[in-house]
């Protein structure tokens, strides 16, 4: 029963316009876990029919505008902050792999009208409700999907200046620290 249902998916697959392999993008990061993540990604997709080229880039030259433009998945980490509203409107609308790039064309109206609603909020739980139905929107039409949640904490001394801005692998750019004057 398993290999008719897998043999249906390829086939729908196939008449839906992907005989040729999905482009998955990446970046190179630390300890190679998105590209292990790829390779699962690929691995699974293989086992369904579904041929997968992975494509792993310098985050420099990955976070560049058209570097993932013939991209079918794009796999990022995303670094969250105290601030999850910016954190997520970040993944959201970066000019480079910002996920309104997978959006359907019939619905990024909406979308951007949500966008808009969420700057224009005052309130931070009114911006957080809205900012849960575009999360929502998203995942129920597949233009986002969140493997997995990995949470780390960095605890600085409080006269610790420059600790604000994070890289894209979570750390303070160590050039930039400095001791806030007592």
């Amino acid at each position: 029963m398993a290999t008719a249902a897998a043999a249906d998916t390829t086939v729908s697959l196939q008449t839906n316009g992907y005989e040729n392999s999905l482009q998955l993008y990446t970046h190179s990061i630390l300890n190679n876990s998105l590209e292990q993540t790829a390779h699962w990604i690929q691995q699974r997709c293989a086992s369904a029919g579904i041929p997968v080229h992975i494509q792993v880039l310098p985050y420099e030259q990955f976070s560049q505008p058209g570097a993932v433009d013939a991209a079918d998945i794009v796999l990022l980490n995303a670094i969250t902050t105290n601030n999850r509203e910016w954190s997520l409107m970040h993944v959201l609308l970066h000019e480079s792999y910002g996920v309104h790039r997978f959006v359907d064309p019939v619905w990024l109206i909406e979308l951007d009208q949500r966008y808009a609603a969420i700057a224009n909020e005052t309130d931070s739980a009114a911006r957080s409700v809205l900012l849960q139905e575009v999360e929502t929107l998203l995942l129920h039409h597949d233009a986002l999907h969140f493997l997995y949640h990995l949470r780390h904490a960095a605890f600085y001394h409080p006269n610790l200046l420059g600790t604000e801005k994070i890289n894209p692998y979570g750390w303070v750019d160590f050039r930039e620290l400095s001791l806030r004057p007592e």
